[in-house]
């Protein structure tokens, strides 16, 4: 069966679905995926040939930039990295192709975020490790100390806090996913990546440790930057016209912050009233500078910028990049470092 027929099958399904209950839909998305993943099974099973197979190098699949940075880079030359989510696309509300499942059933390690948007992983994990007892798997949120999410620099509606906030991205026992958007947990997370291509790969441990603590260093190095800039100004208070996705960020450094919404929310404007209560905290707090995130729209950002006179800037997440930035080259540390002299050229002006 060629992959041009397993995907057209995975259509079909999907197409048969649309006309049932959103209940009936969800059950047959999941039998879809077992479906597919036995396929895929199937298909990697006849082939009898694996990508670390073909290769004396460790292929690694990545769900998301951040992810797939740091395995290239302590990787180097001696590992195979995959970008599972193209360029470009939405991480939060993305869901697997039957070539994803192939890709995923068929490397040596996957890495992944978890949390709210990689609920669709576990189910693949799952079954994948019942029929490939080798592959080897790294969650980003088991590297380091997760937070809950904090809803108490939301602007809402209501109340601007969680507290009787009609913000329902979820429970206060959630936890908030942007682990990377810290740099110091950047460096947790390239530790245990060097750890698991040292144990997969012994006989280029010594490469892997070398690229870690050199990318690590940049990272650290980066990190005292942004603490010498954050502890020179008065008021270091910032506003995010947007997501939020800063939480880790904004902790490392006791940042006060006020936001449009939650990281992973799904609304994408917000209402007259919380654009009215940012506009006040920008007059309240003298803030010189609003910022919006990359792949997002910088209207809200305008109005309150027309509004007060502030200037807008973007920030990168890093939760994905462009396909040109992609073949430019461009680096988690790279993006980071812009976001550096975004800030301060922000708190300058």
């Amino acid at each position: 069966m060629s992959l041009q027929c397993l995907r057209s099958f995975e259509f079909c399904i999907l197409h048969s679905a649309n006309q049932l209950t959103e209940g009936i839909i969800i059950k047959m998305k999941k039998i879809i995926t077992v479906i597919c993943l036995s396929l895929a099974m199937v298909l990697t099973g006849c082939a009898d040939i694996k990508p670390s197979e073909e290769s004396e190098k460790i292929s690694v699949v990545a769900t998301i930039f951040p992810c797939y940075d740091f395995a290239r880079q302590v990787g180097g030359d001696c590992a195979d990295v995959t970008l599972l989510i193209p360029p470009g696309s939405e991480s939060h509300s993305y869901e697997p192709t039957s070539s994803d499942i192939i890709k995923i059933s068929g490397c040596d390690l996957f890495i992944y975020v978890g949390g709210e948007s990689d609920k669709w992983v576990d189910e693949i994990i799952g079954s994948v490790k019942s029929g490939d007892e080798g592959l080897r798997t790294l969650k980003l949120m088991d590297c380091v100390s997760v937070l809950e999410e904090d809803l108490a620099g939301i602007v809402s509606d209501g109340e601007e806090h969680g507290e009787g906030s009609d913000l329902e991205h979820g429970e206060h026992d959630e936890y908030d996913e942007h682990v990377w958007t810290s740099l110091r947990n950047a460096e947790k997370i390239l530790t245990s990546v060097e750890a698991v291509l040292s144990e997969l790969d012994p006989e280029n441990s010594e490469i892997f440790e070398k690229n870690c603590m050199s990318y690590v260093a940049g990272i650290s190095d980066l990190d005292s930057k942004f603490t010498e800039l954050f502890n020179s100004v008065t008021d270091k208070t910032m506003i995010f016209a947007d997501r939020f996705p800063f939480l880790y960020f904004t902790r490392d450094y006791d940042i006060p912050y006020y936001a449009a919404f939650p990281g992973c929310a799904s609304q994408t404007e917000p209402s007259i009233l919380v654009i009215s209560k940012l506009i006040d905290k920008v007059k309240e707090e003298g803030i010189k500078t609003v910022y919006y995130m990359d792949f997002s729209s910088s209207k809200t950002a305008a109005s309150i910028s027309e509004a007060t006179g502030a200037e807008t800037a973007c920030l990168y997440s890093c939760h994905n990049v462009t396909d040109e930035q992609l073949k430019s080259g461009v680096t988690y540390l790279s993006l980071m470092t812009e976001n550096y002299k975004t800030i301060k050229n922000g708190f300058e002006k």
